[in-house]
């Protein structure tokens, strides 16, 4: 391979590397925003006003804890 061509290539994965970059950082902010959702289920006091039962409640906070791994 020639000096051009590596210099292509190298600029083709620089540019790759930066779109999933953002691309992760994006996915990221999607993934605080709906974790913030599911713990601000009847914001401000959290007060359930959406009348969720123990078992919604449960599985929300799985999708939750989920998403939590994902962030940290």
């Amino acid at each position: 391979m020639d000096n051009e061509n590596l210099k292509k290539s190298m600029c083709n994965l620089l540019l790759e590397k930066d779109k999933y970059k953002e691309l992760y950082e994006e996915a990221l902010e999607v993934c605080q925003n709906i974790n913030n959702k599911l713990y601000s289920i009847g914001a401000p006091l959290n007060d359930n006003c959406l009348k969720f039962n123990k078992q919604q409640l449960v599985f929300l906070h799985s999708i939750a804890q989920e998403i939590k791994n994902i962030i940290c």
